[in-house]
């Protein structure tokens, strides 16, 4: 694979953090502000409401990655991968950014709080992830925060599945379910 090839493993995860960021976190204000979690929560439990949130982030980064993937191989770029593991990445960032935006429009007031929290986590994940200089030549304690950040990790498993042909861990489930458990923890206790 060319230097050309891999631009989409910085790309696309990129493009998938800031934009599912902010628009979870941005949505979900605007169903509080309106008081659709009252109807929610008087009819049924907030189950359903997250799933069908995480399902349609999930299509949104879904046509966000066919977009960055079309003009990646428009311009020359070639991949040899997995159709599952693509499916498979493209499930765990989406479900991934989506809670972490759900979980700044929790802690958010309003729609101009939630996109200045998205900026402000997204730029020290995007130094922190090996984007704009390699991880082994941070300090040693970086490197270890690194590791365990959510775009670190994307990237790693775009640059497996599209590059190398590899499939990806199911690791990602556990921050998962971490991040799954506090949203609704936080929407069953402050809505």
């Amino acid at each position: 694979s060319s230097p050309k090839d891999a631009g989409i493993a910085f790309i696309f995860p990129i493009i998938s953090l800031f934009i599912i960021l902010m628009l979870s976190s941005t949505s979900f204000i605007y169903d509080k502000n309106n008081h659709f979690f009252i109807r929610v929560k008087s009819s049924t439990s907030f189950f359903p409401y997250l799933i069908a949130r995480l399902f349609f982030f999930f299509l949104l980064t879904l046509l966000q990655f066919i977009i960055v993937f079309l003009l990646f191989w428009f311009y020359g770029s070639s991949y040899h991968f997995d159709f599952f593991s693509v499916l498979h990445i493209i499930i765990s960032i989406s479900l991934i950014n989506t809670l972490i935006g759900m979980v700044i429009g929790i802690l958010s007031e309003n729609e101009g709080i939630a996109i200045l929290f998205s900026l402000i986590i997204s730029f020290p994940l995007m130094f922190l992830s090996g984007v704009f200089s390699p991880i082994q030549t941070m300090p040693r304690f970086l490197q270890l925060i690194s590791r365990i950040l959510p775009l670190h990790y994307q990237i790693s498993s775009v640059k497996s599945v599209l590059l190398f042909g590899t499939s990806i861990s199911f690791m990602w489930l556990i921050p998962f379910f971490f991040l799954f458990g506090i949203v609704y923890y936080l929407m069953e206790r402050n809505i």
